[in-house]
């Protein structure tokens, strides 16, 4: 059986730390157009912000924590689902209906 959790993660979690710091930091940009956040040891912060939960710091559009992952989920989902090999048909069990 092959895994798709795996390859959905990866671009998964790309979109929602390029979101989640790009919108958190965007105030910083405005002030310092040169400023970057360097993406090394973003891994605790990015932690903290996906523990947190917290329905503010869902990026706009979205007015929710939850619906801000669940979109970004879908994109990660979309972007990948055209490199995925279709699935065979899977064969029924005897007695099930």
């Amino acid at each position: 059986m092959d895994a798709v959790g795996l390859p959905v993660l990866i671009p998964f979690r790309e979109a929602v730390r390029e979101s989640l710091f790009s919108c958190l930091l965007a105030s910083c940009r405005a002030t310092e157009p040169e400023s970057r956040y360097s993406r090394h040891d973003h891994e605790e912060p990015l932690r903290a912000l996906l523990s947190s939960g917290d329905d503010r710091l869902a990026p706009p559009p979205h007015r929710t924590f939850h619906t801000f992952l669940l979109a970004e989920l879908r994109l990660a989902w979309l972007m990948l689902a055209p490199h995925l090999p279709r699935a065979a048909p899977r064969a029924r069990c005897a007695g099930a209906s």
